[in-house]
Parts: C-alpha cells; structure tokens; sequence
C-alpha cells in the first residue's frame, strides 16, 4: 500500500508544522529500539550519550 510508505513529514508539512529537525521514520524507529533495549535492560545512559540521541 503506497500510502503506508509515504513520509509523514510531507503530511506534516501540508498540516503548516514545521518539519526541521524531523527524523525519517525509518531513523525514528531504529533510535526508539535502542533506546528501549537499553532502558528495558537496566541500564542508564550518560548525559553525553542521552544527546547523541538528538544529533
């Protein structure tokens, strides 16, 4: 289904919201994996390593 695929930043931006900054969903999701592996393993992150997430 092509409209599954779409990139919801361009639905976003139809809306009037501002997009910058917006990771692709793809990227989105690869960085909520890790993020819950690590929270959901225990572990902490360091302050440096919580603003990597963001770059």
């Amino acid at each position: 289904m092509p409209g599954c695929l779409s990139d919801y930043r361009e639905w976003l931006r139809e809306k009037g919201i501002d997009t910058t900054g917006m990771r692709p969903m793809g990227r989105a999701e690869g960085t909520m994996h890790v993020f819950a592996k690590r929270v959901k393993q225990g572990r902490s992150w360091c302050d440096e390593g919580i603003r990597g997430l963001y770059k």
